[in-house]
């Protein structure tokens, strides 16, 4: 797994040096992970930088960044009405995986998260260790879930340059473990 993670580190490094280039560029960044890692690697930028970096090992494992939809394993996370996924992160391997995913959103720190709790638990996950706190006008709630042999961690910030036309900042963290079927929904 070590040569996957120091390939896609040259992935990501290739493709955003050459992805604002495009087409012959994100050939040239997917051949030289390719030659380090033994694995398969695909690059998808566009001329913006905008897109996604994906590396398979030759185990199985997988890594893949970029990308503006939820991972396969939170496509029905209880999301409030008009957030917009920002980017994302997964990882892969025999013995397990997991997420990070950057989320704008609009409305009320607390009651978002109250919302999302909600959801998960009308899902059938378990949810524990709430944490809120303000400061300055700030707030952020934090909890963790569990369930589906999945765990992860929901934060919601106020965070008025999290994006454009966006109040909120949800970061959604997960640990998958791969060697049980997960279904949520």
């Amino acid at each position: 797994m070590r040569k996957v993670l120091v390939g896609f580190g040259l992935a990501a490094t290739a493709a955003l040096a050459l992805g604002a280039c495009g087409g012959d560029d994100n050939k040239a960044a997917e051949d030289l992970v390719k030659s380090v890692t033994g694995g398969s690697v695909d690059v998808n930028v566009d001329e913006n930088g905008n897109g996604t970096i994906s590396v398979g090992g030759e185990g199985g494992g997988s890594i893949s960044m970029g990308g503006t939809e939820l991972p396969e394993e939170l496509k029905d996370f209880p999301l409030p009405e008009g957030a917009k996924v920002i980017t994302t992160y997964s990882g892969n391997s025999e013995s397990g995986g997991g997420s990070v995913v950057g989320i704008g959103a609009n409305g009320k720190y607390d009651e978002v998260a109250a919302d999302i709790q909600s959801g998960l638990e009308d899902a059938g996950f378990t949810i524990s260790g709430n944490y809120t706190t303000e400061s300055d006008g700030v707030g952020n709630t934090s909890f963790t879930f569990e369930g589906d042999g999945m765990t992860g961690t929901v934060t919601v910030t106020d965070d008025s340059s999290a994006a454009e036309g966006f109040e909120l900042n949800i970061a959604i963290i997960t640990s998958l473990d791969t060697s049980t079927e997960t279904t949520t929904g």
